[in-house]
């Protein structure tokens, strides 16, 4: 049981240290180009890096409790990763669309 307690651990690291790429390379994208592309591709990679502390803490609280908060809990956190991908994704496909074949044009 020892081993998957510290390879989840070990997984949670590289998760949080994916995300944190992500919000420097959105932090990077924004400072060369400011668009609304990019301002949602900044404003979900940072809401992502809360939700993935906020899960984190959320998931402590709601171990002390029964299972239904648990669940409850995972639910919520669910679809708000959901919205929050949902505002990257959508950045992302903007840009892709908008910024990059004005780039390509130029």
């Amino acid at each position: 049981m020892e081993d998957i307690t510290a390879h989840i651990y070990i997984a949670q690291v590289f998760y949080f240290i994916i995300h944190v790429v992500i919000l420097i390379a959105s932090i990077i994208i924004i400072s060369k180009k400011k668009s609304t592309a990019t301002v949602l591709l900044l404003i979900g990679s940072i809401l992502s890096v809360l939700n993935y502390i906020i899960r984190i803490a959320l998931n402590a609280v709601a171990s002390f409790s029964n299972q239904f908060s648990i669940m409850d809990m995972q639910v919520i956190i669910n679809y708000t990763n959901v919205f929050i991908f949902s505002i990257f994704g959508i950045g992302l496909l903007l840009f892709a669309i908008n910024d990059l074949k004005r780039t390509i044009n130029d």
